[in-house]
């Protein structure tokens, strides 16, 4: 007798253990009777389990389409709380050719029907639904849909791919995106797409690039160029190299000698060049100096131009120059 009633105070024991545990993971349950709250599963939005379910000795026992220890989620197979109305696409695959929504099948290429448990039109021999199906010659019909051949693109491997011109012989493009060369002194030839090469002059290109004033077209090499645009006066670039990669950087200026004024001094990257824009007045003569401070050292006309250093070839009468100007900083 004594041992059943002490089995019985273990097992309920046991169940407030439990019912603690859930209070102390659940927010909603705080109110619960097991918790101290008094209450009856009540929520702070003042409902019992949400209205979603009973309340069993401080749990909430939710109803079949909710779950969670407030009962505030859809169970497996629901939607939408808190109607949690049932997933109308629940066991519905669409054949393993699409894809369900609202219990809706959007069927892949190649295939129709409610579930996509057919072929398209003009398409047989379910379930690869190849039949018929030629992809123009450029490809191999798998699973209903055109896995085209290099070079070629669409449903039916019909036109070229990108980076492809010419169908249906569809050969490589030649030119690289936003790549550009020098078509004469004042137009520039564009690669807009990677195939289609545009020649557009650079009075009509600086405009659309809001500049008002174009100064030609400037080449660094044959096969790379373009225009050099300014908002008031002449663009004048330049083009600087740190050859000596010794871990020391210089600094660069340049000095417009007639004004008696300056840009602001910039660093050469210690690999490839650098390209510096000046805009300046016509006919001003524009000089650039570079230096170090440890050790001590010095190219063109140097850290402090026109007062006590010179230099040869490290001037210029600012005006378009179509050949940008290739400097290279050698060691000191």
């Amino acid at each position: 007798m004594f041992g059943n009633r002490t089995r019985v105070a273990t097992l309920e024991a046991s169940q407030f253990s439990a019912i603690a545990v859930a209070c102390s993971m659940s927010l909603a349950l705080l109110w619960a009777p097991g918790c101290g709250g008094g209450g009856d599963c009540i929520g702070p939005n003042g409902l019992t389990c949400n209205a979603h379910g009973t309340c069993a000795k401080g749990a909430c026992v939710c109803s079949q389409q909710y779950a969670g220890t407030d009962c505030g989620q859809c169970s497996e197979g629901y939607l939408k709380y808190p109607t949690c109305a049932p997933d109308p696409c629940a066991g519905n695959d669409c054949s393993g050719h699409g894809t369900c929504a609202d219990g809706t099948c959007t069927c892949a290429t190649g295939y129709a029907g409610d579930r996509c448990d057919q072929c398209a039109a003009g398409r047989s021999g379910y379930p690869s639904c190849c039949t018929g199906v030629t992809c123009a010659g450029h490809g191999q019909c798998a699973n209903g849909a055109c896995a085209c051949n290099t070079g070629y693109a669409g449903d039916n491997c019909d036109q070229c791919a990108t980076g492809y011109k010419g169908y249906p012989t569809c050969t490589a493009c030649t030119c690289t995106v936003g790549v550009s060369k020098c078509a004469d002194t004042s137009s520039v030839t564009l690669c807009a797409d990677g195939c289609s090469l545009s020649t557009v002059q650079c009075t009509t290109y600086c405009s659309s690039s809001g500049h008002a004033n174009s100064s030609g077209c400037a080449s660094e090499s044959p096969d790379n160029g373009h225009c050099l645009c300014a908002d008031s006066g002449v663009a004048m670039e330049f083009a600087f190299t740190d050859s000596c990669q010794d871990g020391e950087s210089p600094v660069v200026e340049f000095f417009d000698m007639t004004k008696g004024t300056q840009w602001s001094s910039f660093v050469p990257p210690t690999s490839g060049n650098r390209l510096f824009d000046i805009e300046c007045t016509a006919n001003d003569r524009i000089c650039w100096g570079a230096w170090i401070d440890n050790p001590a050292a010095s190219w063109g006309c140097g850290k402090y131009c026109g007062q006590d250093q010179t230099c040869s070839n490290c001037c210029y009468t600012c005006g378009p120059l179509l050949t940008i100007p290739q400097i290279s900083l050698g060691c000191p």
